[in-house]
């Protein structure tokens, strides 16, 4: 697939069965993207045979079709796998970042632009959007069930998967809060902390803490950094701390009033981190322990951010197993070598420790952060 361009033969097939979408047949349409998708698998006609599945897929999504959608995008995903086309091959990422694109949304009001004035709702209005609540539900469940597919494709392709992995994400992650706003920003955070889009991410968690009681504005943000830390893979510590630090730089701009004794802890974690200094985050933990507190699941996050970023609870048995295994499917984990850190960075480790922690101590004994 080395261009995007529809062949003529693929574009006329797609055209008659336009046809018969436009009648509202859309089982028959399904059959004939199918039977196309065959025909050119038959010939060996491969290109031909990804761009009548992408294309019909994505009819299928704009005509709110979305069981017909996703069962072509998974037979595409499907037949990338058997054939073991990469991320590398081109217009093959691009066309599953358009499918997602070409997602079905809600009636307006219910994306990202009403996040900050829709949560309640008149009671008028309440019996009639129950029903697009379900519907909305099973579309969501349905689109990720190829998002996911998609994901697990790109992932198996090695390094370069890692990147269209996280392209996938940020992509979904932008439907959800554009399309469903605060609705399905827990599902959408799923996603912002496994991408990169640090800025938009920022913008939905300013947007959804402004909802919550004041006192509780913080935990939207230490929550987010958090799970974006525990979520990482072994191949890609460095990547999720920095994109940690650029949500939490990102939100503190757009809440700049924000300053509460848990965003210090925030912010000193991350620089602590960054030293990859154990002693430092314990000492964090026990001078902030009253604010962490606040939130049974700050623990749990806390005790694999230490496993994955840090080495520490390395074994694998007793109360170090059981938080590992409950934390499992909260944030998820990775597999493959401990490879993040380079040599030289090995080497300026110590002294970089000793100065950071020098300056946590300073901060945490002068200003009496804690609450």
């Amino acid at each position: 697939m080395a261009s995007t361009a529809v062949p003529a033969q693929v574009q006329k097939a797609v055209d008659r069965i336009k046809a018969v979408l436009a009648d509202g047949s859309f089982y028959e349409a399904q059959q004939m993207f199918k039977s196309v998708y065959h025909r050119h698998r038959a010939r060996k006609q491969m290109r031909e045979a990804y761009l009548v599945l992408q294309e019909g897929a994505a009819l299928q999504m704009k005509n709110s079709q979305v069981t017909c959608g996703v069962e072509l995008g998974l037979l595409l995903i499907e037949a990338y796998t058997k054939d073991g086309v990469t991320v590398k091959e081109g217009g093959v990422l691009d066309g599953l970042l358009q499918l997602i694109e070409s997602f079905p949304r809600p009636p307006s009001g219910g994306g990202s632009s009403g996040a900050a004035h829709s949560m309640g709702g008149s009671s008028s209005s309440s019996g009639s959007r129950g029903g697009n609540d379900d519907k909305d539900c099973t579309q969501v469940e349905e689109c990720s069930r190829l998002v996911l597919a998609a994901v697990k494709w790109a992932n198996s392709n090695s390094q370069r998967g890692v990147s269209a992995a996280c392209a996938l994400h940020d992509a979904y992650a932008e439907y959800l809060w554009q399309a469903y706003g605060w609705k399905r920003f827990g599902h959408a955070t799923q996603h912002f902390v496994r991408g990169s889009n640090s800025a938009l991410f920022a913008e939905a968690l300013t947007s959804c803490s402004a909802l919550a009681p004041a006192p509780e504005q913080d935990l939207f943000v230490t929550r987010a950094v958090l799970q974006v830390l525990a979520s990482a893979g072994r191949s890609s510590l460095k990547r999720h701390r920095r994109h940690a630090r650029n949500v939490f730089d990102a939100h503190s701009k757009l809440r700049p009033t924000l300053d509460t004794p848990l965003l210090h802890f925030l912010d000193f974690l991350l620089q602590a981190l960054e030293r990859r200094s154990l002693p430092l985050v314990l000492l964090l933990k026990e001078k902030y322990a009253p604010v962490l507190d606040r939130d049974p699941t700050f623990g749990a996050l806390l005790y694999k951010i230490e496993q994955l970023h840090l080495d520490a609870h390395s074994s694998g048995g007793g109360l170090g197993g059981m938080l590992g295994g409950l934390f499992k499917n909260m944030a998820g984990g990775g597999g493959g070598a401990f490879d993040e850190i380079a040599e030289v960075e090995e080497g300026e480790g110590q002294e970089e420790e000793e100065d950071v922690g020098l300056t946590l101590e300073t901060e945490l004994s002068r200003n009496a952060l804690i609450s």
